[in-house]
């Protein structure tokens, strides 16, 4: 009778609870964008990395340094790699191609669409066709494109904020690029970014990258990956490599952007946002209760016990918990397909939905808990109010 009564109630007096389940709705958007910005973020920062064309990753093993171990979420060390180093890969039998890499990208200044200075980032890209550091998800049509001496491909987003076309000319000191192409996705979380091959970054920034990041390893069986990097890593412990999979590779790049470096403000804006949201969604949940005093002061003249009126109060509190996480996510799925229209990145993955929704349970909860004060207020008196 008593779960029954506060199904009822809700459904009932839908319209009190109305603005409970708004609150709790808005409270859990605020969570799960916030957490959405985290993930883009950790997404979009690794993911010129998660788009190489190799099997395996060999890089420094920061780990093995003392003085690189507070950067244990990073996956990567302050130390670069040397040729050498690509024959201690080579020495495994499944290794078929070896490639090195940098992640150093020459900064150049532009002049903005509305005349101010801006960075523009050059990112070499190796064009040939057997080329790993070429992004999975680049036509093969853009390989003759970047080939072509002082032409570019820059990412929408770096279009819109230049303002800038296919086939416009773009000032870079005393030379010039032609904008050859124009992509989706692989866009910097700040700044602008272009892509080219070495030879049109070097002409165009006057610097050339030789610093060697890690080298892409491409093995005969790829489905072998895990048992091949086990293998590699036992050997490579005294050499201070590490050997990887390209996806924890570019994972490790993003949450390392997260906790050492800029994103950390995302990290701490999701954080503010559970407490507002907590905060906003108690008290909310404390008003339509109090709204309902005189319906719990009847109950207790009736002689129903204080702990029962606490049950059906909490119910009520999971129910419009419960209603507020599907809209909730709906909308949030609708925010980010207009981000994506202008570029943002708000990534929504099923872990990180499913743990937005507990959270938000989790808030409603403990509104419930926090106004079972009201409950404890409620007396027969009440009705002559």
């Amino acid at each position: 009778m008593i779960v029954s009564l506060a199904r009822a109630n809700l459904l009932h007096d839908w319209r009190r609870h109305m603005t409970a389940i708004v609150v709790l709705v808005l409270a859990g958007l605020l969570m799960t964008i916030q957490l959405g910005f985290v993930a883009g973020f950790i997404e979009n920062f690794g993911e010129l990395q998660r788009q190489l064309r190799a099997d395996l990753v060999v890089e420094y093993d920061a780990g093995s340094d003392g003085f690189n171990r507070r950067r244990r979420f990073s996956g990567f060390g302050s130390g670069s790699l040397e040729p050498r180093h690509e024959g201690f890969v080579w020495m495994h039998p499944e290794v078929v191609r070896v490639e090195a890499y940098s992640d150093g990208s020459p900064s150049v200044r532009v002049t903005g669409a509305d005349g101010s200075p801006q960075r523009l980032e050059l990112r070499p890209l190796d064009p040939s066709p057997e080329s790993m550091t070429f992004p999975r998800d680049f036509p093969d049509s853009l390989r003759e494109i970047i080939a072509t001496p002082g032409a570019i491909v820059i990412p929408r987003a770096t279009r819109h904020s230049l303002e800038l076309e296919l086939g416009d000319s773009l000032a870079i000191g005393e030379n010039e690029a032609i904008v050859g192409g124009v992509v989706n996705g692989l866009a910097p979380n700040f700044g602008n970014r272009a892509f080219a091959s070495p030879q049109t970054v070097r002409l165009l920034s006057g610097q050339s990258v030789s610093r060697i990041s890690r080298f892409l390893v491409q093995i005969k069986n790829p489905e072998s990956a895990d048992q091949v990097i086990k293998e590699m890593n036992t050997y490579f412990r005294a050499k201070k490599l590490k050997a990887m999979k390209v996806e924890d590779v570019a994972r490790s790049l993003g949450i390392s952007q997260i906790f050492d470096g800029p994103g950390a403000i995302l990290l701490g804006s999701a954080a503010f946002a559970l407490l507002v949201g907590c905060g906003i969604a108690s008290q909310t949940l404390r008003g339509s209760f109090l709204a309902q005093i005189r319906e719990f002061g009847a109950l207790r003249a009736l002689g129903v016990r204080k702990r029962h009126l606490a049950w059906i109060a909490m119910e009520q509190a999971w129910w419009t918990g419960l209603i507020s996480v599907p809209i909730a996510a709906l909308i949030a799925f609708g925010i980010r397909a207009v981000a994506k229209m202008f570029d943002i990145t708000i990534a929504l993955p099923l872990n990180l939905m499913i743990g937005s929704s507990i959270l938000l349970m989790v808030v409603a909860i403990v509104a419930g808990l926090i106004s079972l004060t009201v409950v404890n207020k409620a007396q027969p008196s009440e009705l002559l109010r």
